[in-house]
């Protein structure tokens, strides 16, 4: 890409460099520590783990293929025989136990997934007869507040055409007083008009 510049006999040119980013495993490992910790607070904790369990698997199954796939182009012929990778492999298989020739230890490795998985689903359990148990007495908190607020408001509005009412009463009483004084004022001034004519 190319750019003017205030003199023209000058240009800039800009070229992309192609670039990578890596990490290396003691990386890669905080890093998906990191990530494992970031949790979503409206799963359960059930929820999460089941999700991490196949997350965990489907990154397996991945990683899984790359070696088949590695492997296969080393027999093949594709990529050259790497002492280092094979040795590897090798470690990493080693470490893996025989689970077809004891069938104890699948046995005691189930019963005790079995038990770590119960106790997990009888907590989740719990916490939701909890919450579901605070959310119904939410909501009888919240109808009790709301009778209670119609009644206040109706007491209120009674209170308010009582005080009218009352209002109205004193006012017409006023009126009738007012409107007999000014009669006896007309009575009396008709009366001295009367009295002044006859003398």
């Amino acid at each position: 890409m190319k750019e003017k510049t205030s003199d023209t006999v000058f240009s800039r040119t800009f070229k992309s460099i192609p670039s990578t980013f890596g990490a290396d495993e003691a990386e890669d490992v905080g890093v998906e520590h990191l990530l494992r910790d970031l949790r979503n607070a409206s799963t359960s904790t059930l929820a999460t783990r089941v999700s991490d369990k196949i997350g965990a698997l489907h990154v397996l199954i991945s990683k899984l293929k790359e070696i088949v796939e590695y492997l296969e182009s080393v027999a093949s012929g594709k990529f050259p025989y790497n002492s280092a990778i094979v040795n590897k492999l090798q470690d990493v298989f080693n470490e893996l136990p025989e689970l077809n020739s004891n069938r104890l230890l699948v046995s005691s490795c189930a019963e005790e997934t079995n038990d770590h998985f119960l106790g997990i689903y009888v907590g989740s359990l719990i916490r939701t007869i909890l919450a579901l148990h605070n959310l119904v007495n939410n909501k009888i908190k919240n109808k009790e507040f709301a009778e209670k607020e119609a009644t206040k408001e109706l007491e209120d509005k009674k209170k308010k055409i009582r005080e009218e009412d009352e209002k109205k009463r004193k006012k017409d009483l006023e009126e009738k007083k007012k409107a007999e004084e000014d009669r006896k004022l007309s009575r009396q001034n008709s009366r001295s008009s009367s009295k002044s004519g006859n003398k």
